[in-house]
């Protein structure tokens, strides 16, 4: 379609003249390390030896060759170090005493030639690697005699047979000592491939059957009347002991019997460790053994070990001593020193004694002599002490015994003793306490001239344990004696004596120990350290306050329970014992707020209520009666939704223990109270993952708040819940129970031939709970699992057996319902628990005496209308229940409960004041008596208290009303009303604004002559053309006849938004004629196109909830124009003073603008023509108009139409830069004076 539009403009235009970069070394130094030492070891003597093999001789045989070898190499080592070759029969012999061989074997030692040997019987044995060497001889010392190879020291008067034995290479070598002692060396070298473990073993039968005495230091022994001395070096031959013939073979003489058993050297008289030894003093063992032996070295191959002995026999002299005082005087506390002189004349080592007048004749050690040389005197200063002795008189000797056993003849020395003593008493001080100053009490035995007590220090009795007092004791002659006596502080509550066996045990009772701290002590096996740290065990002698040994038993399992420990004191000198038993209780934490352990059968009762403990379950009574048919009484878990496998609330036959978790683990428990508030707990651990505590609380008004709290040991996160099943002794089927729900179906109120109980869930712990005869396993909620809803709805969904009832039936808060055997059930089906955190669910119970609230009310009549509210008032309290509230009872025939006021957390006895409101539309008009009650949390009753109410009643219901746009409401009291109630009623004069379609709520003033009723009426206004209405579904629909721009709907349609464009152009509303509620629109047909023409929509209203729909038709009109929207009528230019440099004429409206309108949505040009400038008397100006644009050449505008701008905008403009344009070009020799021409515009859609 070819759209124009033309336009003309004048312009006018003035002319005036104008005459004219790091480096760095190190160095690394190498060397040795000598040593040297003079000094002897102890160890065995271990040697290399090396086989030289240029010595080795050839010789027909292997045999011949081999005995070459040896000779050759003793030949040798004697030319080195003063050794000479010898036969078997060589000896050595001095002062009488001789080593020789014995058949050229065994070394000999004799004295006068006499020897101390029993005929043959020395035996002798190698231990190779803990183990004798079996010989089925006497041993090695007898071996090889033909394989033997002999050599003799004359420097060191020594003689030496070597030999191959085994796998052994054996030298044995007897050294005769200067004075006249022998010392014996068994050399043994290892010619095995393996390094080999290697001992001896020797045992030798006395020739002397006469009494024995043990050496100094038992070093060996002696046979005085032989003059025999046995010594078997310490270091290389450690262990030896003596006994009968034939006893102590092998190593029966040894503790244990065993290669590594330990003899007489350790001072006991082995193998029986329990008798001492005593030095020097005669021991009589018949027909004697003497065994000595080392366990063994570890010798490598090619090297040796050495094993030595020194034996005396004969040429024994005895130190010579003498005593420079023969008595003296002293207390038994004090000490006296004597003086004299020994010296030996063949010993360089000897001890000087103090021989004891006692009857063993105890030698007591004052001082030793070592290294002397022979008769050399040495004065001795020595200090007596005289706590050795009893009071009195004494004569004793002074005497010295050299390291052989030979002793001096004693020196005789009187001693008179004096004393002040008393033997100290045990102390037992209570902590906190003081010790006592009578010494009586302190001291036993007390002896002395006239002793008393001095003094007595104060000891610290804070802390228990031991410690040592200080008393000081004086006699007539003023002599002081200090003794220490014993002191044990104890507390009463943890410390126990043994006063027979001398034993002090404190001990902690009722430890906590936490479960991770049990677990860590198994985990590092050191449980009963961590039980006698918790108990703070200390134990003591009591004599001396010396530690005991302790021990622990216990039963204690890795679980929560409460467990027995026995802690054991062992005297380490006599292992008698004392023992103390604790309890423990394993916990996952320490106990706060004043929780202490108990035992199960710990109780709380006051005024004939009481809980405890029925076999792990939570029991409460009330004058020694249960509200509990038998034990029917159970509660289990809910994990994710189910009861674990093998649990449930139910019951187990008539078996007390059900299926859930209130009656097992009970030794594993942990029983506790919390005295302030009157509280039990058990805790427990079930199923190997939670841990269970029974909280059992007694209230003050005599109910029990019962809480289970549950928490997760597991590793992952639990939907835990919990259900519990009671079944309670009321009702029968004979003789139902009345059940009340009770305010806001929080519970029930139980009662039955005069008994009361109240059952209260806490709602937001255990949210779901109903009853009926069968209530366990969820049988009475809506549906049988974790997820149903019970009597907390207000709704009963089971009869009393399980059965559905379809519909439910509908329950009444405070209203009863009969049901026969009454079994409660309560449940929360579960809550996201994380590991190691809990979840509580809590109850209340009440039985027994249950006090109604009272309640007084101030008024006794009212009157109001039906749509009015009186306020009444009086009061209210309580002496058994903190939580009440006040009810209007009604007089219809349900006895309706109208909630009045709440009262919560109030004191007991507390008097409330309440005012209520009573609604007039509870009544019908007339007259009523009802009532004001008092009904507490347990569902008891106040006594009621009357009131009569006189209603009457102004009330219409209004109608809806359509008013059309534009128009007054009628004001008819029966068009506005369908139904009028009261009397004389009449509408006073109404008024509304009816100028936009839609809903609202007219207000209408009804009167009755006494009061006035301001009722909404519902109107509806509308467009007869473009409003429908569906009057059955109440709906209103608008939707009017439009008009739309092409280029809109072109647009529109290109974006896909043609629906849009409609509803924002129609704008279609619909709406309830009721209450105006917005009911939803849709557009279900839209024809309209990018084109000229009349179209169709289609809106349909629904309404929600009925199904109700209303639909309207509109027109759609589509049209636009090409036209200008805004142009100038002049276009005036600047006044100009022309010159040679002035090329353009500028506009003197610098904004000077044209605006298209293009509603045809085509592409569109602007055309322009002009006609020359005249002045009025018509003479032309030598000019032209000018479009210039950047970067396009100036178009001259003529009178034939030039384009100077196209486009496909909308609402496009046309505005140039100041100097850019519609400009005028005059010739510099134009006349001065005022111009005016024309311009035609042509606006077209033509190309």
């Amino acid at each position: 379609m070819l759209k124009k539009h033309k336009k003309q403009i004048v312009f006018f235009f003035s002319i005036s003249l104008i005459c004219v970069t790091l480096y760095g070394n190190y160095e690394f130094l190498k060397g040795r390390i000598f040593a040297e030492t003079a000094e002897e070891s102890n160890v065995p003597e271990i040697k290399k030896i090396e086989s030289n093999e240029d010595t080795s001789l050839e010789s027909p045989s292997e045999e011949s060759q081999a005995n070459s070898q040896q000779v050759e190499k003793v030949t040798r080592e004697a030319a080195e170090d003063g050794w000479v070759a010898t036969k078997y029969s060589d000896s050595i012999e001095e002062g009488g005493n001789k080593i020789s061989w014995k058949y050229g074997e065994s070394w000999y030692y004799t004295y006068n030639n006499n020897s101390w040997i029993e005929g043959d019987l020395l035996y002798t044995n190698l231990i190779v690697n803990d183990s004798i060497l079996t010989d089925f001889t006497k041993g090695f010392v007898w071996a090889n005699q033909a394989g033997s190879s002999y050599a003799k020291n004359p420097t060191t008067n020594t003689l030496r047979r070597s030999f191959e034995y085994q796998s052994f290479q054996i030298a044995i070598l007897q050294q005769l000592l200067d004075d006249g002692a022998v010392v014996v060396s068994y050399q043994v070298t290892n010619k095995a491939s393996v390094a080999k473990k290697i001992g001896v073993y020797q045992r030798v039968n006395l020739l002397d059957k006469s009494s024995v005495q043990v050496l100094n230091g038992f070093k060996g022994l002696n046979v005085a009347p032989s003059s025999l001395a046995l010594m078997p070096d310490s270091g290389t031959m450690p262990n030896w002991t003596a006994g009968v013939n034939g006893r102590v073979s092998n190593f029966a003489g040894y503790n244990p019997n065993s290669v590594n058993g330990v003899g007489w050297e350790s001072g006991k008289k082995q193998p029986d460790s329990s008798i001492d030894l005593k030095e020097n003093k005669g021991l009589y063992l018949g027909n004697t053994d003497v065994v000595m032996k080392n366990p063994g070295v570890m010798v490598q191959p090619n090297e040796s070990t050495t094993f030595k002995q020194i034996v005396k026999l004969g040429r024994m002299v005895p130190p010579a001593v003498t005593l420079d005082q023969k008595n003296t005087e002293m207390y038994k506390n004090e000490s006296i020193d004597i003086t004299g002189t020994i010296f030996d004349s063949n010993n360089h080592n000897y001890r000087l004694y103090l021989e004891m007048d006692d009857i063993d004749k105890t030698l007591i050690p004052l001082k030793d002599f070592a290294n002397i040389p022979y008769q050399e005197v040495q004065n001795y200063q020595v200090t007596i002490e005289g706590k050795h002795f009893k009071k009195g008189d004494h004569i004793v000797s002074i005497v010295g015994i050299d390291e052989y056993g030979t002793q001096s003849v004693a020196q005789k020395l009187s001693l008179t003793i004096k004393e002040i003593s008393g033997t100290p008493l045990l102390q037992k001080v209570k902590i906190g306490d003081k010790i006592q100053a009578d010494i009586t009490k302190l001291f036993a035995n007390i002896v002395g001239n006239e002793t008393k007590l001095k003094s007595v220090s104060q000891i610290d009795s804070t802390t228990v344990g031991f410690q040592w007092a200080e008393a000081v004791l004086i006699d007539a002659d003023l002599k002081e004696e200090s003794f220490k006596i014993p002191v044990a502080v104890y507390d009463a509550e943890t410390t126990t004596f043994n006063d027979i066996d001398h034993l002090v045990l404190d001990v902690k009772d009722d430890l906590e120990i936490t479960m991770s701290e049990v677990s860590v002590a198994v985990r590092e096996n050191r449980l009963d350290e961590l039980i006698l740290q918790k108990s703070e065990a200390k134990a003591w002698q009591a004599e001396n306050g010396e530690a005991v040994t302790m021990e622990v038993a216990h039963n204690v399992k890795l679980q929560f329970g409460k467990y027995e420990a026995t802690i054991r004191a062992i005297r380490k000198d006599t292992n008698k014992v004392h023992t103390k038993k604790i309890s423990l209780f394993i916990i996952d934490g320490p106990l706060k707020d004043g929780w202490e352990f108990v035992s199960a059968d710990e109780s709380v009762s006051k005024a004939g209520y009481k809980i405890e403990w029925d076999q792990g379950s939570w029991w409460y009574t009330f004058n020694g009666n249960s509200w509990i048919y038998r034990n029917y009484l159970e509660t289990s878990l809910i994990i994710n939704g189910v009861f674990p496998a093998g649990t449930s609330d139910g019951m187990a036959g008539y078996n007390p223990v059900g299926q859930g978790f209130l009656r097992k683990k009970q030794t594993e428990s942990i029983y506790s109270i919390q005295r302030e508030t009157n509280s039990l707990r058990r805790t427990f651990q079930y199923l190997d993952r939670y841990k269970i505590d029974i909280t059992q609380r007694l209230l003050e008004n005599n109910g029990v708040e019962i809480t289970y709290q549950v928490t997760n040991f597991g590793s992952d996160t639990q939907k835990i819940g919990l259900s519990q099943f009671s079944a309670t002794f009321f009702g029968s089927a004979s003789y139902p129970v009345v059940v009340t729900p009770i305010n806001n179906f929080k519970g029930i109120n139980l009662t039955y031939n005069g008994s009361s109980m109240v059952v209260i869930p806490d709602p937001e712990t255990i949210p779901n709970w109903a009853a009926g005869q069968l209530a366990d396993k969820f049988q009475q909620y809506n549906v049988q699992n974790a997820n149903g809803v019970g009597w907390e709805t207000g709704k009963r969904y089971r009869n009393d057996g399980g059965g559905l009832l379809s519909p439910p039936a509908v329950l009444k808060e405070n209203q009863p319902v009969r049901v026969s055997n009454t079994s409660i059930s309560m449940k929360n089906q579960g809550v996201d628990i994380a590991s190691n955190e809990s979840t509580s669910f809590k109850q209340i119970w009440k039985y027994g005496v249950l006090a109604p609230p009272k309640v007084t009310l101030n008024q006794t009549k009212a009157s109001m209308y039906r749509d009015q509210k009186v306020e009444i008032d009086g009061t209210i309290s309580d002496k058994d229940n903190m939580d009440y509230r006040v009810y209007l009872e009604l007089d219809d025939k349900d006895k309706t409960l109208v909630p009045l006021a709440d009262y919560t957390n109030i004191p007991y006895n507390e008097v409330q004041t309440y005012q209520g409101t009573i609604d007039g539309k509870l009544f019908s008009p007339g007259i009523h008596t009802v009532s004001v009650i008092g009904i507490d949390e347990y569902g008891t009753r106040s006594a009621a208290q009357n009131i009569e109410l006189t209603i009457t009643e102004l009330d219409a219901t209004p109608d809806v009303q359509k008013v059309k746009l534009g128009e007054a409401l009628n004001n008819d009291l029966n068009i506005l009303f369908k139904e009028i109630k009261g009397t004389n009623v009449t509408l006073k004069p109404l008024s509304m604004d009816s100028s936009v379609v839609g809903f609202q709520w007219v207000e209408a003033t009804l009167t009755d002559g006494k009061r006035d009723v301001i009722k909404k009426i519902p109107v509806n206004v509308y467009n007869a053309e473009s409003t429908l209405f569906n009057e059955k579904d109440a709906i209103a629909l608008d939707a009017k006849d439009t008009f739309f721009d092409l280029v809109d709907v072109r647009k529109n349609s290109e974006e896909g938004t043609l629906d849009e464009l409609v509803r924002q152009k129609v704008e279609p509303k619909a709406w309830d004629m009721a209450d105006g509620t917005t009911i939803p629109i849709e557009l279900i047909t839209n024809e309209i196109e990018p084109a000229f023409g009349i179209y169709s929509a289609t809106f349909k209203a629904t309404k929600e909830g009925s199904g109700g729909i209303l639909q309207k038709n509109s027109q759609l009109s589509v049209g636009g124009e090409l036209k200008f929207k805004e142009l100038p009528k002049n276009l005036d230019y600047k006044t100009t003073k022309l010159s040679q440099k002035t090329p353009y004429v500028e506009r003197i409206q610098a904004d000077w603008k044209i605006e298209i309108e293009n509603t045809i949505g085509s592409n569109w040009s602007l055309f322009a023509s002009a006609v020359s400038f005249e002045d009025q008397a018509k003479q032309k100006l030598r000019s032209a108009l000018i479009l210039k644009q950047n970067q396009i050449p100036d178009l001259v505008i003529s009178e034939i139409s030039q384009k100077i701008a196209t486009g496909s905008e909308t609402y496009p403009m046309i505005q140039w830069a100041e100097t850019a344009g519609l400009l005028l070009k005059v010739s510099p020799d134009a006349k001065v004076g005022n111009y005016q021409g024309e311009i035609t515009w042509l606006l077209s859609d033509a190309p």
